[in-house]
């Protein structure tokens, strides 16, 4: 998937996992998977990219997210990271590069969560790109009394959506 394909061509590109050190001319930040086939382009990869080239985290000069070594340190450690975190449940409002995060427990992720962004919010629906889950990149939530869902394939992940996570550089 092509960068300018989603959140208002924003010119990072979603990537497949593998051992490549660039997609679409864009160098692999942060850290690598335990899985030798497949160590770059990983779910935290994407969010950490994108939150770098929008200027939406400036912790690190490399973009990468302090002490976040899995997707669900995100939601743990969001506050120390200058972000705001709602948890599942209490959730008002979702806007276009806020991160949705899975827990531990997310079947499929070897206990180590999963980040998703937010691409588009259409009423209650929401589309969310992704690095190394969906076979397309792409992912569909609802948002109803406080609650995300995740709908369509991979639906029973649902009840393993710990919150969303929001930078105020995002505005």
């Amino acid at each position: 998937m092509c960068g300018k394909d989603w959140l208002s061509n924003n010119d990072v590109p979603v990537c497949s996992p593998g051992t490549n050190a660039n997609c679409a001319g864009q160098p692999h930040i942060g850290s690598t998977s335990k899985d030798p086939a497949n160590p770059n382009w990983q779910c935290v990869e994407l969010a950490q990219r994108l939150y770098k080239t929008k200027g939406w985290y400036t912790g690190t000069s490399t973009g990468v997210f302090a002490s976040v070594q899995i997707a669900d340190d995100i939601y743990q450690y969001a506050q120390s990271l200058g972000f705001v975190s709602t948890l599942n449940g209490s959730i008002s409002s979702v806007r276009p590069g806020d991160m949705i995060i899975h827990k531990k427990s997310e079947p499929g992720t070897n206990s180590s969560g999963h980040v998703a962004i937010v691409d588009t919010v259409q009423g209650g629906t929401i589309t969310a790109r992704e690095q190394n889950r969906s076979k397309n990149g792409t992912a569909t939530h609802s948002l109803s009394g406080g609650f995300l869902t995740r709908t369509g394939p991979d639906a029973s992940a649902s009840s393993n959506i710990e919150g969303l996570v929001h930078s105020p550089a995002n505005s």
